[in-house]
């Protein structure tokens, strides 16, 4: 059994964030995930300008770090298509570099930023399904 102040349950892009500020504050907790990394998920592999602000407020080095990545693609907007050829075109920023968003899928993303969790504050356990809670008093 384990006891932790802080107990964050899957390590998706929440979780692991949420891991990441936890640390940074040094706060101790609890990271499970019931998957083992790398795993896909079903979802758009878009990555916008937010995420980069985020990562920035943890650590400037991991935006640098995640636009490095080999699979990763810059994006500068984006291309909505009607039915009948109809082009719809969002610029995300009118500046050229570096690119404001990007692409990246879930396999590689939830990877990358899952390997930055572990760290002295967090007790990271993947493979490990939450099937009951018991509050302690």
């Amino acid at each position: 059994m384990h006891h932790s102040p802080v107990l964050i349950v899957g390590a998706g892009p929440a979780g692991s964030t949420a891991s990441l500020f936890l640390s940074r504050l040094k706060v101790p907790h609890l990271l499970i995930e019931k998957a083992v990394f790398p795993r896909d998920k079903i979802c758009g592999d878009a990555l916008g300008g937010k995420v980069f602000s985020v990562l920035k407020k943890l650590d400037e080095s991991l935006v640098d770090d995640l636009r490095s990545h080999v699979s990763f693609t810059g994006s500068h907007g984006v291309s909505f298509f009607s039915p009948s050829g109809t082009r719809l075109d969002l610029p995300f920023s009118s500046v050229p570099r570096p690119a404001p968003g990007g692409v990246l899928s879930r396999l590689d993303f939830d990877h990358w930023l899952f390997s930055h969790t572990h760290s002295a504050y967090a007790d990271v356990r993947e493979g490990n399904q939450l099937l009951q809670l018991k509050r302690l008093n």
